[in-house]
């Protein structure tokens, strides 16, 4: 656009929206990951809190047990957590219940356990961990780095028509797992 001003024109542009400058220096954009407590249950954990998680790299997954599409994305935690849990990954579910059997605590320990999650779940049975990360749909993931910020995050089943989205996610566990704190 400035090629077809005349200088004078090209003053009140600038003056106006300011000197052109390169955005690739403002460096990575991140933001702190919302709050995970809550006065639900917890299960396989205490109750946790995100200054507990600094220095660590946390999958947060919102799920809930009778969700074909979470379902999906159930071997991949284990995996990951297989994978990981010895180089500092902490893998937290945060269960938000959509059908009324689904609000029942014992229904949500009997999933967990027959699916075999170690990792610490949290009932979010009021939705405020949900709402307060303005999630909005079922699966999502989240990865959140050592200094607590969101840095990728995955909407839906990981490997959706062999998408290939769990091996993307394990490559950034890995990336962050590697960061310095």
């Amino acid at each position: 656009m400035l090629e077809v001003l005349t200088d004078p024109q090209k003053q009140q542009v600038i003056a106006l929206v300011g000197k052109s400058f390169d955005a690739s220096k403002l460096g990575r954009v991140s933001f702190l990951a919302p709050s995970i407590e809550s006065k639900g249950t917890w299960i396989n954990s205490p109750s946790l809190r995100n200054k507990d998680l600094l220095g660590k790299v946390v999958v947060v997954h919102f799920w809930t047990f009778g969700c074909s599409n979470c379902i999906q994305n159930f071997p991949w935690y284990r995996e990951w957590q297989e994978s990981f849990a010895n180089e500092g990954l902490v893998i937290v579910g945060d269960h938000t219940p959509e059908t009324a059997a689904e609000y029942d605590l014992a229904n949500v320990r009997n999933s967990v356990k027959q699916e075999g999650f170690l990792f610490p779940v949290v009932v979010d049975n009021d939705k405020k961990i949900w709402d307060t990360w303005g999630n909005g749909i079922w699966p999502s993931v989240y990865l959140v780095d050592k200094k607590g910020q969101i840095r990728y995050w995955w909407y839906g089943e990981l490997n959706w028509k062999g998408v290939g989205g769990q091996s993307t996610m394990a490559k950034h566990i890995q990336e962050l797992l590697d960061e310095p704190i």
